[in-house]
């Protein structure tokens, strides 16, 4: 080998050496600053420092799966409900501790926490804490209304503040006491409910001095009218059980009204009444409420289911309103042009869409006189009034 031959493989040894050597070099930092890395990830997660998703959710003891944008666990909805805290208005709730509102609808949403609201399909509440001299206010975008002269008022079934519609005892005209709502397009319900809260005259109470015999029936809430040829007239009252020892409870009584077939015998109207199995009781608030139309008529008293039976043949007022018992009947309000009246069956022959003068005649007078009526909701939707909740103020 010549000499210069060996200056080159010494060279290239050399480099060769080099190279090495910045390789492994290359590759002691490289372990390094993984196993640097490794030991920052370790220490990042240790200390809860996860990044966004962590500072989200600072200070917030939900569990981990509440901000995850994603419905998962025990959730209602979206990151709420279950486990995860109460949901906004509009969310899916599964009953009312997943909403802030307290309050879950049949249609399985966050709601207004508003009595008046608890209902599906409002249409129309009625108070009675907003009068203005003669003027029942409706509120909401309801329709107002009427108060007749004579009206009174005693304090409702919430407690302070709340405000409940006194019909008088004393004699008068039946047109007195009162309150009604005229006819409006909203009242044209082929389905729906009605509830409110009433107070019979307690023992020993003025109203409860009348007699059975004198007045068979305390009307409620109806949409009747004496001598108009109408389908789908309605009215709730009280058939006043005469074998009571203070004449003040009784029955449910609802009476319903559809037209006939064309050629039929007799009226054109063909009447459907039904009676509560079991008895209001006098001298205390308690809730009422029916479902009516696309499935057969229901009613509750207390959020108790009644089962409809005929009324008692010995009840003076049961022969006053007669009418066939069909459990199976779905009647509607529609195509009624009588306004809601408040406190009475009947208003005598309709002033309200028609030309007769109002005769209110005295032997049609079911005035609930010594009772009282509050929270009127009307709805255009039945609802599931076994719920508590919609009985709560």
């Amino acid at each position: 080998m010549t000499r210069a031959r060996q200056r080159w493989t010494v060279l290239l040894s050399f480099l060769a050496w080099q190279l090495a050597g910045c390789g492994l070099l290359l590759a002691s930092d490289s372990v390094e600053g993984a196993q640097a890395a490794r030991e920052g990830l370790t220490s990042t997660t240790t200390t809860g420092d996860a990044g966004p998703l962590a500072e989200a959710s600072a200070g917030d003891s939900r569990p981990g799966h509440c901000g995850n944008g994603v419905l998962d666990s025990d959730e209602s909805d979206v990151d709420c409900g279950g486990s995860c805290g109460p949901c906004a208005l509009g969310k899916t709730c599964a009953n009312s501790t997943d909403c802030a509102s307290g309050w879950c609808s049949s249609a399985r949403v966050c709601a207004s926490s508003s009595y008046a609201e608890r209902v599906d399909g409002l249409v129309a509440y009625y108070d009675f804490t907003r009068v203005d001299g003669d003027r029942l206010l409706g509120g909401l975008g309801f329709p107002d209304g009427t108060m007749q002269p004579g009206h009174g008022f005693v304090p409702g079934p919430f407690g302070t503040g709340d405000t409940a519609l006194a019909v008088p005892v004393e004699s008068g005209a039946s047109s007195e006491g009162y309150a009604w709502a005229p006819h409006d397009s909203v009242w044209n319900l082929g389905s729906g409910s009605i509830d409110l809260w009433l107070r019979t005259p307690g023992l020993n109470e003025p109203g409860a001095s009348i007699s059975v015999q004198e007045k068979p029936v305390w009307g409620l809430v109806s949409r009747d009218a004496v001598n108009a040829e109408e389908p789908n007239h309605f009215a709730l009252m009280l058939l006043r059980n005469p074998e009571a020892s203070d004449e003040a409870g009784g029955w449910l009584f609802v009476r319903q009204q559809v037209q006939q077939p064309e050629g039929s015998v007799g009226s054109h109207l063909q009447s459907f009444s039904s009676c509560s199995d079991t008895e209001v009781k006098p001298g205390v608030w308690q809730h009422i409420a029916l479902n009516f139309g696309a499935a057969p008529l229901e009613m509750f008293i207390n959020g108790v289911r009644q089962t409809r039976e005929e009324c008692p043949s010995s009840a003076p007022g049961s022969g006053a309103f007669p009418g066939d018992e069909d459990p199976e009947a779905r009647l509607g309000i529609d195509g009624n042009r009588e306004p809601f009246v408040f406190g009475h069956a009947s208003i005598g022959t309709s002033p309200f869409g028609h030309e007769e003068t109002f005769l209110s005649p005295e032997w049609y007078d079911t005035r609930f006189s010594g009772g009282a009526l509050a929270h009127i909701r009307i709805s255009a939707r039945r609802q599931d009034f076994t719920d508590p909740a919609l009985r709560l103020p």
